[in-house]
């Protein structure tokens, strides 16, 4: 399973997990061990645009993509 995590820069990338939250100031990024979730990577909110899970559900991050 990958998570899809959109950068301000416009960069995309995947990570492995499950799941992520917004918590604060910070998008975390969780994948399961042995039936729990357990966190994986974090990211400043401020960096993030959006993260995509795998069941399909979009978490909105802090940043925003600036255009010319």
């Amino acid at each position: 399973m990958a998570v899809v995590v959109k950068f301000v820069s416009g960069e995309e990338r995947q990570y492995d997990g499950e799941t992520a939250a917004l918590q604060g100031p910070v998008l975390v990024l969780y994948k399961r061990k042995r039936r729990k979730l357990e966190s994986s990577d974090a990211f400043p909110a401020e960096t993030v645009v959006w993260a995509q899970t795998p069941d399909g559900r979009t978490i909105l991050g802090r940043g925003t993509i600036k255009r010319n």
